[in-house]
């Protein structure tokens, strides 16, 4: 086999696997943890939002919980559509009928992330993230088809070009023989 798949599959092993390590680290903080990282985010998208609209007091705050939610469901998406993704693209290097696994590989991971959101302190496992969180893999799944299909789709383009020009180079030479 070539040595140039090998390294394509380690590379996206070792990515995929690193993402997973990740997701986990987060779903393994404190309610107050998380909270302080997401707030990251939504405090500045609050604040410039809040100037606007002169917002102050409780409106800021209730504000502030919408956006924290919006950062935070967001996330959710986003990490799994890259998971699905890399699933995708790694399992899609083995055999190209085997998409719905990375799906269904995500979906599950989703489920067991939020079982083990149970036992954290400050957090809820919830089986509406399950359904975001399936949401995101089966948009990175589409997304890494796509990109799959658009790379085969010029590789078939640039091997049928090859294809022609030694067909049109052998014509050439069979008419240049006496």
């Amino acid at each position: 086999m070539n040595w140039k798949i090998h390294l394509y599959r380690a590379i996206l092993w070792l990515i995929t696997l690193s993402l997973l390590l990740v997701m986990f680290g987060f779903s393994a903080q404190e309610g107050t943890q998380s909270s302080s990282i997401s707030g990251k985010i939504a405090r500045p998208i609050t604040d410039s939002l809040a100037q606007r609209q002169g917002l102050t007091g409780q409106a800021y705050w209730k504000l502030y919980a919408q956006v924290d939610f919006a950062v935070r469901k967001t996330a959710h998406f986003l990490e799994y559509t890259l998971l699905g993704m890399l699933l995708t693209l790694l399992l899609d290097s083995y055999c190209a009928r085997w998409h719905w696994l990375s799906w269904a590989g995500c979906t599950l991971y989703a489920a067991t992330d939020e079982i083990h959101q149970l036992f954290v302190a400050g957090r809820t496992g919830k089986w509406q993230d399950v359904l975001l969180d399936s949401s995101g893999a089966l948009a990175g799944l589409l997304l890494a088809m796509l990109m799959l299909w658009l790379i085969r789709r010029r590789r078939a383009k640039k091997q049928s070009q090859h294809n022609k020009w030694e067909a049109d180079y052998a014509d050439n030479r069979t008419a240049l023989r006496p």
